[in-house]
Order: structure tokens, then sequence, then C-alpha cells
């Protein structure tokens, strides 16, 4: 998630997180208990 995450907030283009936004502020953000996080994944066979 982190992964991803950092690429889209590298820029600073997005609105709700700032650039500098940390690994501990994400878990803390998206994975808080009234929070649902989904995470889809592409395989190929």
């Amino acid at each position: 998630m982190w992964e991803i995450f950092e690429i889209v907030i590298k820029t600073g283009d997005t609105y709700v997180f700032g650039a500098d936004t940390s690994k501990e502020q994400l878990k803390r953000i998206w994975f808080a208990p009234a929070m649902k996080t989904f995470i889809a994944e592409e395989t190929t066979k």
C-alpha cells in the first residue's frame, strides 16, 4: 500500500495528503478502526 501511496503524494498534487505524509500517518488515517480500506490485486496466469 505504501509504495502506491508514496508515488501518488510525491508530486504534491493531491488535495488531502501532503507530499510529506509519512508511512506512520498513512497507517493511522487509512487503517483507523472507523475506516474500511480495500486493496485490489491483479494477477496474471
